[in-house]
């Protein structure tokens, strides 16, 4: 997505997008790029008689590894293309959307 949003936008249509919005079209790119989509995952396996144990170990490995690997690969691509990395933002991302929901889902499995 880093790779999309620069051509695009610092290629094919520089022009006619100013260099500011530039930029911040592509941090959203590059945070939707980075970020996991792990709903699809089920939807997919569903779709095609998937084993569903499978999946959910696939998704758990998948969010535990980007519960490390999110803010550091976000930070690295931002930075190549010299857009100002808001670590705090990437780290309170990380907790709010990775870290709450599993904690949440691993209290809510122990309480029931």
């Amino acid at each position: 997505m880093a790779l999309v949003g620069w051509l695009f936008f610092k290629v094919f249509f520089a022009g006619w997008v100013d260099e500011q919005s530039a930029s911040e079209y592509i941090a959203g790119m590059i945070l939707l790029g980075v970020a996991p989509c792990t709903a699809m995952v089920f939807v997919w396996s569903q779709l095609v008689k998937g084993d569903p144990n499978y999946t959910l170990v696939q998704v758990s490995l998948n969010d535990v590894i980007m519960i490390f690997a999110f803010a550091p690969i976000a930070g690295l691509l931002l930075g190549m293309n010299d857009i100002t990395i808001p670590w705090d933002t990437l780290f309170f991302s990380v907790l709010l959307y990775l870290v709450l929901p599993l904690l949440v889902g691993v209290a809510t499995r122990k309480s029931l």
